[in-house]
């Protein structure tokens, strides 16, 4: 098996889908978490959601965030200092129209404002 190009590899990284990685941040905000992350490990962790042969693969995974941010349809940083991620009211809409477009139901709960991280008063 030879070695990929840079260029080969660049693809395959863009090529990633972001649905499944879309949903799974939609799921969890329903679930009533507002923040997942992308390099904690954990049951927020998004690189769950990522196609097999992908999860390890920061590339991967910072170019996932970075073209969803791009797209309006999450709130993030990309850098990877944090990886704290947050579903914009657009991600909920194409999560939830590819929820419905497969027949699922989607999720009852409605979350209530996410918590402040530091305390106002």
């Amino acid at each position: 098996m030879r070695s990929m190009s840079k260029a080969e590899r660049h693809q395959q990284v863009r090529s990633t889908p972001i649905g499944p990685v879309l949903e799974f941040i939609y799921r969890r905000h329903m679930a009533d978490v507002f923040w997942c992350n992308c390099i904690f490990e954990g049951e927020n962790d998004i690189r769950k959601a990522m196609p097999l042969g992908y999860q390890t693969d920061e590339d991967a995974v910072r170019v996932v965030m970075f073209i969803m941010k791009k797209r309006g349809l999450i709130k993030c940083c990309c850098c990877g200092c944090h990886g704290y991620i947050e579903i914009t009211g657009r991600g909920e809409d194409v999560a939830a129209d590819a929820i419905i477009a497969r027949g699922e139901s989607l999720p009852d709960f409605v979350p209530s404002e996410p918590p402040a991280l530091i305390p106002t008063s």
